[in-house]
């Protein structure tokens, strides 16, 4: 699937996506689904989003209104945890939007970080509602501060964050639209 699987009709929809952020300054974005068109949008923040997988989805799209047409590490996260097969990033503008796709290069070893990733995930999560359950649902800040100081998890976060930074450009390809 490359980048000219998308038709005129669902490139016009990106383009509109790159408007309405632009004129908004917030993310907007979509599922795609097979073979690829964009489902419904979806609004988020200034600088995220979040577009949960759908049973036949391969990817989503979003826009970027601060930044340019290049997946963030959060965002190279989120397509390891939902083993998407393509990222469609727009970056927002009035007139012809930068619209990048990147799809991975080597699918095992996209698998293999994104098991790695979501083990992390569940790490954080377990972690977080242990602190909830041992100091109530808000937790003093200092409380927090001082679970978090020389925690294991914290090295692990900066490793996992570390790792795909420095492994997004060797994992993905990018093709613009």
């Amino acid at each position: 699937m490359g980048c000219s699987c998308f038709s005129d009709s669902e490139l016009k929809k990106m383009h509109h996506l790159a408007h309405i952020s632009a004129k908004d300054r917030i993310e907007y974005g979509a599922v795609i689904e097979p073979p690829c068109t964009l489902g419904p949008f979806i609004q988020g923040k200034a600088h995220e989003i979040s577009i949960e997988k759908t049973p036949t989805s391969v990817g989503s799209a979003h826009t970027h209104p601060y930044a340019e047409a290049v997946p963030s590490v959060a965002d190279t996260e989120d397509m390891l945890a939902k083993q998407d097969n393509r990222m469609c990033i727009i970056k927002a503008a009035f007139k012809s939007p930068d619209i990048n796709c990147y799809t991975p290069q080597s699918p095992e070893k996209f698998q293999a970080l994104g098991i790695m990733a979501r083990w992390f995930k569940d790490d954080v999560k377990s972690y977080v509602q242990g602190l909830v359950e041992r100091h109530g649902p808000e937790p003093k800040a200092e409380t927090m501060m001082e679970k978090l100081q020389g925690m294991e998890l914290k090295k692990r976060a900066l490793a996992m964050r570390l790792t795909i930074e420095r492994t997004q450009d060797v994992l993905l390809s990018r093709c613009s639209v």
